[in-house]
């Protein structure tokens, strides 16, 4: 390669890598490896055997046209002749018209309805990757007027075609570390506490929303992105767990964390459960990659008044609809008397629904069962 052509392969090579990290950037590739293939335009094409959307088009370069793109996704590459050229020969670049002859081009619906209306007519084409759900192809397109592609041209796009199917791999799996990050969000922001994970050093690398909000409002301190304790030895302590649970979870000792009072006089008290992770959610599935590994803390709030459902106690413990409601009233501090005269129970009636109650959760009083309701998650 001469140093212009070396320069130009460098520039298309590099608009490949910066686009499988930014899907947005495709077209500006596909318009870069147009220029150094000589074509008028480039189109990368994604064909899902199993997605509602079975094709994505990718294209760019001088001669694009937006039009011929739209009706090609829509209809033309169900009867595109090309396609099952390419799965005669996956991996190999084809010049068309070593392949379809002028009697051929004469008769296809596809030259004459579409490629040839909408000015093109010489193309290069290729299948680079193919998976039992997925295809990836390249079309480099030439307008009529111009002559065919050449051998030459050929050899200079196969150069590119290795970069450029690394770059669609790793474009793919952005695109599922993304989708991963987004449903670990979801999960995180179900839950009825507020969750943060926590570098060694106390950095936050993910919270749910109600760890975010306790974090604006101040009652969780933060300073510089990371956590900060009220005093230096609850701050040394909340370390401490956090390094323990770490440790656990990298399986090199460790109790597994543990739990932390912090008492403010400016704000009601929590309590901190700090849990180890596993090492995949430090890989980036949950949380960015710090380094030191990371871990768990759940907040729970003095002043949060967290009930479980009734649904929710009839699915666990198999209580009845009515022995759920009962349940609940008497989480909520209510006094057997006042459930009854407000049910029109009877006193043995709803002392045999309580025993039922204890019976089916395994508690041996209403003391145990209210702290029993009161360690529940409000599911």
């Amino acid at each position: 390669m001469t140093e212009e052509e070396d320069a130009e392969f460098s520039r298309t090579i590099a608009a490949l890598y910066e686009a499988s990290a930014a899907p947005d950037l495709w077209p500006a590739a596909a318009a870069a490896m147009a220029l150094y293939c000589g074509a008028d335009a480039a189109q990368f094409i994604q064909v899902h055997a199993h997605s509602p959307v079975q094709v994505l088009s990718y294209a760019g370069g001088p001669g694009h046209s937006p039009a011929a793109e739209k009706a090609y996704v829509d209809y033309y590459w169900r009867i595109d002749p090309r396609q099952r050229h390419m799965d005669r020969a996956p991996g190999r670049l084809f010049l068309c018209h070593e392949v379809f002859d002028e009697a051929f081009v004469r008769t296809s619906e596809f030259y004459n309805d579409f490629s040839i209306p909408h000015g093109f007519r010489w193309i290069i084409g290729g299948q680079l990757v193919s998976t039992g759900d997925a295809k990836l192809q390249l079309a480099l397109l030439r307008s009529t007027g111009r002559p065919h592609f050449t051998r030459r041209e050929l050899d200079r796009a196969g150069r590119v075609v290795p970069h450029l199917a690394r770059a669609a791999r790793l474009g793919h799996g952005f695109l599922e570390a993304q989708h991963r990050s987004g449903v670990a969000q979801a999960v995180l922001d179900s839950l009825p506490w507020a969750v943060a994970v926590v570098a060694a050093s106390l950095k936050v690398l993910a919270a749910n929303a109600m760890a975010a909000a306790l974090m604006e409002t101040g009652r969780l301190p933060l300073r510089g992105g990371r956590l900060s304790m009220p005093d230096p030895a609850t701050e040394a302590r909340l370390r401490e767990l956090v390094g323990d649970a770490i440790r656990t979870a990298e399986r090199r000792g460790g109790r597994g964390g543990g739990a932390l009072a912090l008492d403010r006089s400016d704000a009601p008290p929590c309590r901190l459960f700090v849990s180890p992770l596993p090492p995949q959610a430090e890989a980036g599935l949950i949380a960015p990659r710090s380094g030191d590994g990371c871990a768990l803390i759940a907040v729970q709030q003095a002043d949060a008044r967290a009930r479980p459902t009734a649904r929710a106690l009839m699915d666990l413990f198999g209580l009845t609809q009515a022995e759920a409601r009962v349940a609940l009233e008497l989480a909520e501090g209510q006094r057997l008397g006042e459930i009854a005269e407000r049910r029109g129970l009877s006193p043995n009636t709803l002392r045999s629904q309580v025993k039922a109650i204890l019976a089916k959760t395994g508690c041996h009083g209403q003391a145990d069962l209210l702290q029993r309701l009161a360690s529940m998650p409000s599911l």
